[in-house]
């Protein structure tokens, strides 16, 4: 039997209710968060997006593993404006819970979503008065997905990165990540792309620290 939206939208706000009532129990909790994932192409944009914040604090209260589940499932349905307010949140929050879900979530990007990661990585990567912290899970991040990206994503992710390591005045941990970044990117390019990375970085290292 299918539900109406109105009786959708009774089981929706059951489900956000239970999952946030500190009362309920845990287990219960859990499967509410899993029940939220797995009818997720049922709920509408606002509903997503409640959904999100629901699942959200309730991570931030507890790594539950169905909350994390859910997050994932929800967040790749989420539209490009609250997608890409949900990437930020992600990139900005500390803690190996979000570096987990970011990288399972990085694994499911379809290709528009997987232009906005790569848009925003490469912005808070190219800015130096942002924090080295955010710098560095922008490299780690564009390493993951770089398996996926195509030849012009990847070109101006090395170009980056290979600018990024050549400038002194960078952070020295932000350079060292983007020498591993444009050496990964490397193995996936031309040859040229790879003669380039090794000549730029035998050129970095002779006054590095590294060395």
């Amino acid at each position: 039997m299918k539900l109406k939206e109105e009786q959708l939208g009774d089981v929706f706000q059951c489900f956000i209710h239970r999952l946030s009532d500190q009362k309920e129990n845990i287990y219960n909790r859990g499967k509410y968060a899993e029940l939220l994932g797995k009818l997720s192409m049922k709920w509408n944009e606002k509903q997503l997006h409640d959904a999100f914040n629901s699942l959200k604090d309730m991570l931030n209260k507890d790594n539950h593993w169905e909350y994390r589940e859910a997050l994932e499932t929800i967040t790749v349905k989420l539209s490009r404006k609250q997608f890409d307010n949900a990437f930020n949140y992600f990139i900005s929050e500390n803690g190996y819970r979000y570096s987990d879900l970011l990288e399972r979530i990085a694994q499911g990007l379809d290709e528009k979503q997987m232009n906005i990661a790569l848009n925003y990585c490469m912005d808070k990567l190219n800015d130096k008065y942002e924090h080295r912290n955010i710098r560095i899970k922008c490299i780690q991040l564009l390493e993951m997905i770089s398996n996926k990206c195509n030849e012009q994503q990847l070109n101006e992710a090395f170009n980056s990165s290979m600018d990024i390591f050549n400038d002194k005045n960078n952070d020295e941990d932000v350079r060292g990540g983007c020498a591993e970044l444009f050496g990964t990117i490397a193995v996936n390019l031309n040859e040229k792309h790879f003669d380039d990375a090794f000549k730029c970085l035998t050129n970095g290292l002779k006054d590095s620290h590294w060395i």
